[in-house]
């Protein structure tokens, strides 16, 4: 776009070895500037030139006849008609695409989070079921006692001296003599 911009105008300029120039047009109907590309709905100049053998050459002489100076002004705006206009359809297309990028992102978000909401109404689901399985799983509690401990182990817990185990007696011949 940038390239075109700045060089359409500036060939515009210039004349080729293939430009037909009429001496005087006969009437309107009659281009006083290269022709149209096929390009429907669209007027550019004959950019890149016809390739033909030999190839066409971009020339200016150093007097103009009037014909060529009318030519190379209609050539002109033209061009300047151009390349305006691909501006303008440009900035749209950009508008359009910068638009389009946000309405995606936007559409990603909302799925991002409808995965999460998803995700997590599975997720309860499953601790509900699992919740469910072992509350039917587990039989019925019995009322709740305190656990019977027997008499002994009470009283290691409460005298925790008397729980170390004692010292063997020791006998005479257990006696060391120095």
């Amino acid at each position: 776009m940038r390239f075109r911009a700045k060089t359409y105008p500036r060939l515009a300029g210039f004349l080729l070895t293939s430009d037909i120039i009429l001496l005087e047009p006969a009437s309107k109907d009659i281009p006083t500037s290269r022709p149209s590309s096929p390009t429907p709905g669209r007027k550019t100049l004959g950019h890149p030139p016809p390739m033909n053998h030999p190839p066409p050459l971009y020339f200016l002489p150093a007097v103009l006849t009037p014909a060529q100076t009318r030519f190379l002004d209609a050539q002109k705006k033209d061009a300047e008609t151009i390349v305006t206009e691909e501006a303008v359809e440009w900035a749209e297309e950009k508008r359009k695409g910068l638009e389009e990028v946000v309405e995606l992102r936007r559409k990603v978000e909302e799925a991002i989070e409808e995965a999460k909401r998803t995700k997590k109404e599975e997720l309860d689901a499953k601790a509900d079921e699992k919740m469910e399985l072992e509350d039917s799983n587990m039989p019925e509690k019995a009322p709740e006692t305190e656990p019977s401990v027997s008499h002994s182990a009470k009283e290691k817990e409460e005298d925790p001296e008397e729980a170390r185990p004692a010292a063997p007696l020791m006998d005479a011949e257990d006696t060391i003599e120095y």
